[in-house]
C-alpha cells in the first residue's frame, strides 16, 4: 500500500480506534492481561518486577507520524502508585492518574519489523 493510500486510512480509523479506546478503558485489567497473552510479550515480562509494573497500566495508545506511517509512537498510560509512611509508619498509597511512557518506533524501508 502507498503512503498516501496508508495515511488516509489511518485517518478514517482513528474515530474507530478513539471509541474502542473509551470502551477498553471500562475492562479492568485490559492492557495487562491482554499484552501478558501475547506469546513474545510474556516472553519479555517474565519477572515478577515487570508484571507489577504492567498491573498499573491503563491505557496504551498508537499516534501514527503524518508524513510516514512506518512511523509511530507508542503511548503507554498508567497509574503511579507513590509508597507514603505516615507518623505511625502506617503505609499509605497516593495514586496519581496522567502519567505516561512514550517510545517512538518506526521501520527503515527495506527492513522487516
Amino acid at each position: 500500500m502507498n503512503s498516501l493510500a496508508e495515511r488516509r486510512a489511518q485517518e478514517q480509523l482513528t474515530p474507530v480506534y478513539q471509541q474502542r479506546r473509551e470502551a477498553l478503558k471500562s475492562i479492568p485489567k485490559f492492557w495487562p492481561v491482554a499484552l501478558l497473552k501475547h506469546s513474545l510479550f510474556a516472553l519479555q515480562a517474565q519477572h515478577d518486577a515487570d508484571r507489577l509494573a504492567l498491573s498499573y497500566l491503563e491505557d496504551v495508545w498508537v499516534v501514527r507520524d503524518p508524513r510516514e506511517p512506518k512511523v509511530f509512537t507508542l503511548e503507554f498510560v498508567r497509574l503511579v502508585v507513590i509508597t507514603k509512611f505516615d507518623s505511625m509508619l502506617t503505609r499509605q498509597h497516593l495514586v496519581f492518574q496522567g502519567k505516561s511512557l512514550f517510545q517512538r518506533l518506526g521501520a527503515k524501508e527495506g527492513v522487516q519489523v
